[in-house]
């Protein structure tokens, strides 16, 4: 019986045409993702133990003392990035002002409270826990962007809400991480939240006219401040390391030693040399060497290709978010990784001057290990809300 025939037999029931199903379903957690992270802090940590044990026998008496703290920090953040990912990013839209005075009160508490390390004051001891707050000010002015973004797309393209609040911000944070100073964060966190308003449909104007601003403050620096000799000794040991080998150019030259000697298959997994107290901070900043050295060429390619399809996987979680905060929120998390990963294999190798930037997953740092699984988290939770299929 078609539906005439039952409206004739009926004629006070009305047979409505049965509409398709329009509600939006959401995915599981990104598998692909979540193994890349998983690998990478695996392999992470193997390198940490294999770079530490030398420095940590000479200072702590105990070989395992680095990879000990190292792995408990990971299983802390581990745990974390698992809760976060079950939660709503969503719900941090709604805090995102809150979100950002404490990111600025951060960097204020080193001012108050900061400990001096290195002729830098960027860290603050916790319970007896030493942690850099800039590590909390990265995120949290992501979050930031990514909402005001999101609140204020349609607008992006004036004046009030295209360019002053990112200057203003920006100009917050950067007379505070230069007092401490802390360039390296000052320059992720600039670079991170450049391409965040470029992605966020900023006018070319507004970014013509924050160029300009831009070389302003920079050229206050060169000219009033000793912004440029600090800037240039960092140059001068990157051109030329070998003027001075046992001062400003002695850690690239390790460092390429270290690089160069792992030959195409490396000296093997512990059989490293210069982590034997001859390269600074081999477990830290310039972990990546030791992996060299240790892996070769081979092992050194494997690792980049990693980080590689990490990025790439994160990109692809990014623009098939389910909204643009989710979007804007994942390319901030992703497009500061990125850049820490190329700006560190790039001046451990030599090919740009010392910026002091970590190796996500690889260095030693437990705070620092334990916001990066965190932001993993929130990728992940962005990842979970992907739509499955939309149907109608």
């Amino acid at each position: 019986m078609t539906a005439s025939d039952m409206n004739k037999a009926a004629p006070n029931v009305t047979v409505m045409p049965q509409k398709k199903e329009k509600k939006v379903r959401a995915s599981g957690m990104d598998a692909p993702f979540f193994m890349l992270v998983c690998t990478l802090l695996f392999i992470g940590l193997v390198i940490v133990y294999s770079a530490s044990y030398s420095l940590a026998l000479r200072d702590h008496d105990n070989t395992y003392y680095y990879i000990l703290r190292q792995a408990g920090f990971a299983a802390v953040g581990f745990l974390a990035m698992l809760g976060i990912s079950r939660v709503d990013y969503r719900l941090l839209k709604k805090w995102w002002l809150v979100i950002l005075a404490l990111s600025v009160l951060a960097l204020v508490s080193v001012e108050l409270f900061g400990v001096v390390r290195n002729f830098s004051k960027r860290w603050i001891i916790i319970a007896g826990i030493q942690f850099q707050p800039s590590e909390l000010t990265k995120i949290g002015l992501i979050v930031f962007f990514a909402a005001f973004i999101d609140r204020y797309y349609d607008k992006m393209k004036t004046l009030r809400y295209g360019l002053l609040p990112y200057i203003g911000t920006m100009a917050v944070v950067g007379v505070l991480l230069y007092r401490q100073p802390h360039m390296s964060a000052l320059i992720l966190i600039m670079a991170t939240c450049l391409v965040m308003i470029f992605v966020g449909g900023l006018a070319w104007k507004w970014i013509i006219s924050g160029g300009v601003l831009v070389g302003a403050a920079v050229g206050y620096l060169v000219l009033f401040t000793n912004f440029l000799g600090y800037i240039q000794r960092r140059i001068d040991a990157w051109q030329n390391p070998y003027a001075d080998p046992l001062g400003s150019g002695f850690q690239t030259i390790q460092s390429l030693y270290a690089v160069g000697s792992g030959g195409l298959f490396g000296l093997g997994l512990g059989n490293g040399r210069q982590k034997q107290l001859y390269l600074p901070e081999s477990h830290n900043d310039y972990i990546f060497s030791i992996a060299c050295e240790e892996l070769g060429f081979v092992g050194a390619i494997l690792i980049v290709l990693l980080f590689a399809a990490f990025i790439i996987r994160g990109f692809y979680i990014a623009f098939h978010a389910r909204d643009r905060f989710g979007t804007m929120l994942a390319v901030g998390i992703m497009t500061m990784l990125s850049l820490q990963i190329i700006i560190n294999i790039a001046v451990v190798t030599n090919a740009m001057p010392v910026t002091g930037m970590s190796l996500p997953f690889f260095s030693y740092g437990g705070t620092s290990l334990v916001v990066l699984l965190c932001e993993m988290g929130l990728m992940l939770s962005v990842s979970r809300h992907i739509p499955l299929k939309k149907e109608g």
